[in-house]
């Protein structure tokens, strides 16, 4: 998966960083069970599923990823699937 800038005629600088505690995925796909040592024991996986907006997606809570310390393989907990949601306030 690639992540394209949204504006790349302006000449800024785009920086992409991550919780160590938190992924996201596509909607539908192979959960992880080994992620990069710079991941937490214990993993917030929130799946990335389409809005009706063009260029917006909903990240929904998943699965929780929890590390089994003696083989580095992590087990994964199905949870309540919530959406993350951002409410606008129109200051009219």
């Amino acid at each position: 998966m690639y992540i394209g800038t949204a504006l790349t005629c302006i000449g800024d600088v785009d920086i992409m960083m991550h919780s160590s505690g938190e992924l996201a995925i596509p909607e539908d796909s192979r959960t992880p069970t080994q992620l990069p040592a710079e991941f937490a024991s214990c993993v917030d996986v929130r799946e990335i599923i389409d809005s009706e907006y063009p260029g917006y997606v909903y990240l929904e809570s998943a699965y929780i990823l929890t590390e089994c310390v003696d083989c580095s393989v992590y087990h994964v907990m199905p949870c309540d699937r919530l959406r993350r949601t951002h409410d606008v306030v129109n200051e009219e």
